[in-house]
């Protein structure tokens, strides 16, 4: 028998355990604890939250964005992973857009541009790492968003169509996993329609003879429970609207776990089975995300209860597993902890109860614990909206209840927020519903034993990543060499060699935007001098996006509230529009008579504009302006065509290099430097650019070019410089063994714009009819658990509605909201 600690027996055979406190001597168990404990530490999962200005948008309307990433059992570290992707799905089910958030500690942040182009629907906005890719789709961040098209009077998104409610379906969760002859067990239903909106009405339970057992009804979303004392004889079935539904089978032997979670100090466990000492050589393991807070064994009796005190647990999906003696799982139950002492307590305070149009407000947010009131390091990104004008729920999901609830569930939980407003026995009913009707399988129990280590193929990415093989006739080629260069402004060039299965990776890349990126391999033939091949070469580069089959069903639903009228919506949306859309067109106007008020001479121009630091140069090469170019020319080819006295050495198949004739010499000197907008490169990295990409080309010697450049340019100078806009679609240069692609690179977030009033400036004058007051996707909180920050109200008397969410620095997640009166 095993012992344990700070372990108080009732008389009623009822135990009082505290956290972690037994330690077993059951060698299984021993075994199944470490492997939980592995599986949190070395095997990390992950979670990933977006939390958007507002619900939902019109097409022309831009969608601000923050991101919150951590580990998936504690919330206190940053995700491994420091690269997270998130993609913007049509209605169609097309991917419109793609950004790659870089994390800095467990925050990023971004915006979608909505094209009004775009057709209007529901969207999805998605969020994933790579190595989430690793574990089900179903933990993958998924949410519906409505963004319709302000210039329609009817909308595909307008949810006041009448959903057909067709194909009746009820599924039944008997209390454990299983329905045991003569064990008295609570049955869970779920009804819903085939659409998958839930059904509301009575349930009747009856025997095979249509003997009615019990009788029930929905409680919420399709919701409800019974309780049922089964023997094996007899066969179940429930009616509802006249369909027949069966229950599962009633087992002759078997395993009942029961929970009480209803006092807010203890939960209850009971184990019972029919089976004459049934219990001994089983035990019992209570656990948080893989946080083992019970371990139990030693039982001896067929019916057993232990009480398990909440003030030391954590909040969120625990599990109770009940284990044969080989660790095999015989029954289970999901239970949901509520901690009060836990939870953050956040105080939203405004200067002002009430506040002009168009004045400053002043916000203070304090985040504290709720007893002590001790202040809480942590961060949290703010938004402010109009309540009356914006559809917003608090059934709607927040950072806590998909960190806490619906991101350890591999269903849809439909109002999540529901679950979290506040303390009422009937709140917490349904939620103890919802664990019974919602698999819990992040950590599955009967892996534990038969199927303990995940299969990782995706690995967790700290930057940017180019992966790829090299072959030479069709199959692997080890130790070839591979050039990258990014063809941007900000020169950046890297070399990489392949493994024994032709494998190659550039990682960590600090590429931002949009850019070009040439990808070149080649055999390293071994000699003296080792020389480089291309012959037989072939570069194969994988998708640098991660995709998946998007199958998610557990999705966040983007319904519209009862009462919202989205004609009106609409109609105030095309308002706004019209008048972003008049002053745009207005200030473009302004700045095209600023240009032709001030227009130069286009060296002078270009000197300012690409930061030119020589006056002199002895020859430029317009590209436009020459009479005929070769696009299958290199850079060094054109200039050695339309410049005399410069001669190239060298090759496409090894390395092109320039020498200038010196001014009194007929003599050819050493190699000239080149430069691309006004940096050093390689010889390498000015032979891979495509001559469809470079505007001009300035050659400078002499005195023009040691003046400026000293030494470096005492042979020479050759600066290149790139188009700003330049057409990648055409590439002479590619081949089998080299390749040119667009590269998407870290998202360069905007600043979201919010208007300072008490400074008269251009377009101050604009009615100011925005929806989103003001964004900002992180904010931190001092020492003292406070933060503040300050906008400007609008034009429209409304209530604005602030929205906090975010998470302590130890991994508590909070939300918040404030209504403030203008």
């Amino acid at each position: 028998m095993g012992k344990y600690t700070f372990l108080k027996i009732t008389p009623l055979k009822c135990l009082m355990l505290t956290f972690l406190t037994y330690y077993p001597a059951n060698d299984i168990m021993n075994i199944i604890i470490s492997k939980l404990d592995q599986l949190i530490h070395n095997f990390p999962q992950e979670k990933v939250y977006v939390h958007t200005d507002k619900p939902h948008y019109t097409l022309g309307d831009t969608l601000w964005f923050s991101l919150t990433a951590t580990d998936a059992s504690f919330h206190e570290k940053p995700s491994v992973s420091k690269l997270v992707y998130v993609q913007l799905i049509g209605p169609d089910s097309t991917v419109l857009s793609k950004k790659s958030i870089l994390i800095n500690e467990k925050w990023g942040k971004g915006e979608f541009a909505l094209k009004d182009t775009w057709e209007d629907g529901k969207y999805t906005i998605q969020a994933f790492t790579n190595y989430m890719m690793n574990y089900s789709q179903e933990y993958i961040f998924s949410k519906e968003i409505n963004i319709w098209d302000a210039n329609k009077s009817t909308t595909s998104a307008d949810t006041t169509i009448v959903s057909q409610k067709e194909n009746l379906q009820i599924k039944f969760y008997p209390e454990g996993g299983d329905l045991v002859e003569n064990l008295t067990s609570v049955v869970a239903f779920e009804a819903i329609y085939e659409n998958g909106d839930p059904a509301e009405g009575e349930l009747l339970i009856k025997d095979e003879k249509g003997n009615i057992i019990t009788q029930t009804r929905t409680l919420y979303e399709g919701k409800g429970f019974f309780t049922i004392k089964p023997d094996s004889y007899s066969k179940y079935h429930g009616m509802m609207d006249d369909k027949i539904f069966n229950l599962p089978y009633v087992k002759r032997e078997g395993y009942n776990i029961k929970v009480n979670n209803k006092n807010k100090d203890f939960v209850s466990v009971t184990l019972q089975t029919n089976i004459r000492d049934g219990l001994m050589g089983t035990f019992l393991i209570g656990h948080i995300r893989g946080q083992v807070f019970l371990t139990k064994d030693g039982f001896t009796d067929t019916t057993l209860t232990l009480k398990i005190e909440k003030k030391s647990l954590p909040a969120g999906v625990s599990q109770f597993t009940l284990f044969s003696k080989d660790g095999l799982p015989l029954c289970e139950r999901a239970v949901f902890i509520e901690n009060a002492s836990e939870k953050p307590h956040i105080d939203i305070a405004s200067q002002y109860a009430f506040h002009r149009l168009r004045s400053k407000a002043d916000i203070s947010i304090s985040v504290n614990e709720l007893v002590t009131k001790k202040g809480l390091k942590g961060d949290f990104s703010i938004s402010v909206f109009d309540k009356n004008q914006v559809n917003f729920s608090n059934n709607d999901v927040d950072i806590r209840s998909y960190f806490l609830l619906t991101s350890d569930l591999t269903k849809h939980v439909t109002n999540p927020g529901y679950y979290f407003i506040d303390e009422s026995p009937k709140r917490k009913t349904l939620l103890d519903l919802v664990m019974m009707t919602h698999a819990w399988t992040r950590i599955k129990s009967d892996y534990l034993i038969t199927q303990f280590e995940p299969i990782l193929s995706h690995a967790p990415e700290s930057g940017l990543v180019i992966r790829g093989t090299v072959l030479k006739k069709g199959s692997p080629l080890e130790s070839a060499k591979v050039d990258l260069v990014v063809l941007s402004d900000d020169y950046l060039v890297g070399v990489a060699n392949t493994d024994k299965n032709g494998k190659f990776v550039f990682d960590e890349l600090p590429v931002t935007g949009k850019q070009t990126i040439s990808i070149k391999a080649s055999e390293v033939i071994p000699g003296i001098k080792s020389k480089e091949s291309t012959d037989g070469v072939e570069l194969m580069i994988e998708e640098m996006f991660p995709t998946f089959k998007n199958t998610n069903n557990n999705y966040i639903n983007g319904k519209t509230q009862n009462g919202f009228d989205i004609k009106e919506y609409l109609a105030k949306e095309s308002v706004r529009h019209k008048y972003d859309s008049l002053y745009t067109a207005m200030s473009v106007q302004l700045d095209e008579v600023t240009v032709k008020a001030n227009k130069k001479r286009r060296s002078e121009i270009l000197k300012k504009e690409r930061g030119i630091l020589y006056n002199n140069y002895d020859k430029r090469l317009e590209l436009d302006s020459l009479p005929y170019i070769n696009p299958n020319w290199t850079i060094y080819d054109m200039v050695a065509a339309r410049s005399p006295g410069i001669q190239v050495i060298g090759s496409r198949s090894s390395v092109q290099k320039f020498r200038i004739r010196g001014n009194n010499s007929i003599q050819l000197s050493t190699t000239a430097q080149v430069l691309v907008e006004g940096a050093p490169v390689t010889d390498e990295y000015a032979g891979s650019l495509n001559i469809q990409d470079v505007e001009f080309v300035d050659i400078i010697r002499g005195l023009s070019a040691t003046s400026i450049f000293g030494a470096q340019g005492a042979n020479g100078i050759v600066a290149i410089y790139l188009r700003k806009e330049r057409n990648y679609s055409a590439n002479p240069l590619s081949s089998k063994f080299q390749q040119r692609i667009n590269f998407d690179g870290y998202t360069q977030a905007r600043e979201f714009y919010s208007p300072n009033y008490a400074i008269k400036s251009a377009g101050t004058e604009k009615p100011d009819l925005r929806t989103t007051l003001y964004w900002s996707p992180l904010v931190s909180t001092d020492d003292k658990g406070g933060a503040s920050f300050s906008f400007y109200t609008g034009d429209v008397p409304s209530e604005y509605l602030i929205h906090v969410q975010g998470i302590t620095e130890d991994g508590r997640p909070f939300s918040a909201l404030k209504i403030l009166e203008v």
